[in-house]
């Protein structure tokens, strides 16, 4: 469509994802896109540094970063219990470690925050980053987090 030209002259396109009837098939409600809400989401990315060394051999040389993104993700998941329900975190390890008897000094996992609005996922934000503090001051692992402004920067430009 590009090619062809369909995009000329115009500054921005957003997607909408699709979505099927909700709604029972007698019911006179609107359904469909139409009908769907969106959610304000904040995305972090956040990586634990730590040791690497042999786990069969000096064990006690390493500082097991994937330690500290396995406790992330538990602590982030118990956090779900206290968080309000329009609220919702979800997440992924991205990376955990390259061999089972290598004690993983680098780990990263992936986060999206969501709410109905936008201040309340600027309230969410702060609860997620005292989970990750705390699990830093645990593990005695480096942790940095990093929301995604270049899709922020782009977007806000229109």
């Amino acid at each position: 469509m590009i090619k062809a030209g369909a995009y000329e002259g115009v500054d921005a396109c957003l997607m909408a994802h699709p979505t099927g009837r909700l709604s029972p098939q007698d019911s006179q409600n609107i359904d469909g896109v139409s009908a769907a809400k969106s959610n304000a989401r904040r995305q972090m990315k956040v990586s634990f540094t730590g040791q690497n060394a042999h786990a069969g051999n000096t064990p006690w040389h390493g500082k097991n970063a994937l330690d500290a993104v396995v406790s992330s993700y538990v602590n982030i998941s118990l956090l779900r219990q206290q968080i309000q329900p329009t609220e919702r975190t979800h997440g992924v390890i991205q990376h955990g470690g390259a061999e089972p008897d290598i004690i993983p000094g680098s780990t990263n996992l992936e986060y999206y925050l969501r709410a109905a609005r936008v201040d309340q996922v600027k309230t969410l934000q702060p609860e997620l980053r005292r989970a990750l503090k705390l699990l830093q001051w645990l593990q005695d692992a480096r942790r940095s987090a990093v929301p995604n402004r270049e899709f922020n920067r782009s977007i806000c430009q229109f």
